[in-house]
């Protein structure tokens, strides 16, 4: 038996993390992750203007 084809192993590597990368791109794009996105977007935002108003809540 010979030793590990280090070319294959790379290979393989390379192939697996490319699928992982288009599997978290498709997630990260996916119509479903828009809202959650859009709010973690403005959370700063709120944050700073809660503080602004010394912490009052709009109702």
């Amino acid at each position: 038996m010979e030793g590990i084809d280090w070319g294959t192993v790379q290979g393989v590597t390379t192939a697996v993390l490319i699928v992982v990368y288009a599997g978290i791109f498709a997630w990260a794009w996916s119509p479903a992750r828009r809202k959650a996105f859009a709010e973690a977007a403005r959370a700063p935002l709120e944050e700073e203007a809660a503080a602004a108003d010394g912490g009052r809540d709009h109702e």
